[in-house]
C-alpha cells in the first residue's frame, strides 16, 4: 500500500478574515527549551533520574488523593 502524500496543503481562508500561520504538522525540527528546561533535560540523559519504588501503588495514590481535591465543596 503506498504511503500518503507528507506535503503540507495549506487551507485557504475566506476574503477578509486573517489565516493562521502556516505550520506543518511534519517538522521533524526539535523544539526550542528555556534554559531550565534544557537543565532538566541533560540532568535526565545523565541518568541522575531514577524510578520511584512501588511506582504503581503510588501513581494510584496520588490519582485518587488529585480526584478527592476535585471533588471536595468549594467554598468562599
Amino acid at each position: 500500500m503506498p504511503r500518503a502524500n507528507r506535503r503540507h496543503t495549506p487551507v485557504q481562508s475566506p476574503a477578509g478574515v486573517p489565516s493562521a500561520p502556516s505550520v506543518s504538522i511534519h517538522d521533524r525540527r526539535a523544539p526550542t527549551l528555556e534554559a531550565s528546561e534544557r537543565a532538566l533535560l541533560q540532568s535526565v540523559e545523565r541518568g541522575e533520574w531514577a524510578t520511584v519504588a512501588r511506582f504503581p501503588e503510588m501513581k494510584a495514590r496520588y490519582t485518587r488523593d488529585a480526584k478527592a481535591t476535585l471533588r471536595r465543596p468549594r467554598r468562599v
